[in-house]
């Protein structure tokens, strides 16, 4: 799983992804239970609706998480990218993350899709959570990753990226 072994049988990239999914939704476990752990916070984990309405297309948002007090609504994109560590990887992750390719857009503009929803949708999304609607909110959309990038001040990318481990401090 360290990124050396290039699978070539079929079982063995079944595995590998298995993995991987295992190891991604852990890291997304890790992001829910650092938000339930905030004063104030609500927090909902792979939300595909708010109430009636489905985010259809757009796959999940990882972490959903209103500060009540606060009044800030979290929009969270959880990216566990341990392996990349060659330059090729990097760029990989480059690619992945921010720019995308002609096949597959980037996890930052899906991010931003579902941001938009969110945006659209607020009043629905704060009482999803069992807030208050009729008050003012703030969207704070995040990509949370397992370690400090360097990629992310390498290419320019629209949404804050945070490391797990730095993600209090940005908060503040």
């Amino acid at each position: 799983m360290g990124g050396k072994l290039q699978p070539k049988s079929t079982e063995m990239k079944l595995l590998m992804g298995e993995m991987r999914n295992s190891d991604g939704l852990e890291f997304n476990n890790r992001v829910v239970e650092f938000f339930k752990k905030r004063p104030r916070t609500i927090v909902k984990a792979r939300v595909k609706s708010l109430g009636k309405l489905s985010l259809a297309n757009l796959g999940d948002i990882d972490v959903l998480a209103a500060d009540m007090g606060r009044r800030i609504l979290y929009v969270v994109e959880c990216k566990d990218l341990s392996m990349a560590r060659t330059p090729y990887e990097m760029a990989s992750e480059i690619r992945e993350l921010v720019v995308g390719s002609a096949r597959e857009e980037s996890a930052v503009k899906k991010h931003e899709a579902r941001v938009d929803f969110v945006r659209n949708h607020l009043s629905a999304a704060i009482e999803f959570l069992g807030g208050n609607s009729g008050l003012s909110w703030k969207i704070s959309p995040i990509l949370v990753v397992d370690e400090p990038l360097l990629t992310a001040r390498v290419e320019r990318c629209p949404l804050p990226v945070v490391a797990i481990d730095l993600l209090e401090q940005f908060l503040k």
